[in-house]
């Protein structure tokens, strides 16, 4: 790969490229469309946690939850393999409720990628984290969902 081409921009075109796409061309253009979005803005939100500064790709806030710059284990959370890794668990999260066309060349993708012992599927602790007339969130709960 050319220097410029980190593996983990390489990893993320090839899951959207190899992965995503052949589940996106059952549907009709304003859908693809509509889900590409939802998934750039995923993708992003995953950058704006494990940054210092980065805003919500939404709401143009800070993000509900943002990681610590290091723990005494880790020295680095803010840097590309770990917003990668966030994105693959939030990929898998969500491709079987909004594009299960997609699961079987996604997972394959990222199997291929080593990323095999991903849990596909919603947590759904998480729903209980947010008032549902409100749709405010508990953060504490977020956080100690995020943490486990």
């Amino acid at each position: 790969l050319p220097p410029f081409i980190t593996t983990e921009i390489f990893a993320t075109v090839d899951a959207l490229k190899r992965g995503w796409t052949p589940g996106l061309a059952f549907y009709e253009t304003p859908i693809a469309l509509r889900f590409t979005r939802l998934i750039d803005a995923m993708d992003w939100n995953c950058a704006a946690v494990y940054s210092e500064v980065w805003k919500d790709a939404l709401t143009l806030e800070d993000p509900l939850l943002r990681s610590p710059l290091s723990t005494a284990t880790i020295t680095s959370f803010h840097n590309s393999p770990t917003r990668l890794l966030c994105m693959v668990h939030a990929w898998a999260a969500v491709v079987n409720d909004w594009v299960p066309e997609a699961y079987s060349t996604l997972s394959d993708v990222l199997e291929a990628q080593s990323y095999d012992n991903v849990s596909y599927g919603f947590n759904g602790e998480i729903d209980s984290a947010f008032d549902l007339g409100t749709g405010e969130p508990d953060l504490d709960m977020l956080a100690n969902i995020a943490s486990e």
